[in-house]
This record gives C-alpha cells, structure tokens and sequence, in this order.
C-alpha cells in the first residue's frame, strides 16, 4: 500500500484485505456462482473447493451445498477464480455478477459489471 496516497492492488492468489473486500461488496454487491450442470461429481467440486478455500471436510460440505443452490457468493474476482478453477477440473461453472432491484423492471445487472469472457464457457440464460 502506497503511505502517500493510500492506493493498494491485490494480485491473483493474495488474500484481499476486510476492508476492501467489504468495500467491493458494499459498492457492487455479491456475485453469485453456478454449477450448470446438476450431475456435476461431487467429489471433485469437494476437492477443488477444499484446496481453494483452504477448508476442511465439515465446512466443505457446507459450502457445496451453497455452490449446488445457487447460493455460494462473494466479490465478482473471488467468484469468477473458482469458477475458472472448477472449469479447469472438468466442472461446468459460471460466476454471476451482481444484481440490482430495479422497481418494476425486476432484477438487472449492476452497470460496469461483467463477468470476464473465458473461451469455451456457455452461459445459459437465468
């Protein structure tokens, strides 16, 4: 971190400070991650997710069980990275940027958000 300005950057495989995360989470909201297909190996989204999130057996249970709903959320890089990771284990996943409430348009994608392209990823519609 800069002491003049206070400026920081985080690189692939550092641990985000609190405060920034929170500030990432609190400006753009939660992104979402998705497994696309229901009869995905459970054992090797255990083995990723334990080895990525640095967990053991009890909690990883708990995680897969958001990751399977649809629930498993955090910044859009945290997302989008075990998303890239499952994809390299064979796992078709897919990190979901942030929604807003919009009145009674519904739900839309915060603007300036977006999920980076990644060859040979198929999004389906929501």
């Amino acid at each position: 971190m800069c002491r003049a300005c206070g400026q920081a950057t985080a690189d692939c495989g550092q641990v985000l400070p609190a405060r920034l995360r929170g500030r990432l989470l609190t400006d753009h909201g939660p992104a979402t991650l998705h497994v696309t297909d229901p009869s995905v190996e459970r054992v090797t989204l255990m083995r990723v997710l334990r080895a990525e999130l640095g967990i053991g057996l009890t909690e990883v249970k708990a995680v897969l069980g958001q990751v399977l709903a649809g629930a498993y959320s955090g910044t859009l890089p945290e997302v989008e990275y075990l998303a890239r990771k499952l994809r390299r284990a064979g796992v078709d996943a897919v990190s979901y940027p942030p929604l807003r409430h919009c009145g009674r348009r519904g739900l839309e994608q915060v603007p300036g958000s977006k999920v980076l392209p990644v060859s040979g990823v198929r999004r389906t519609s929501a």
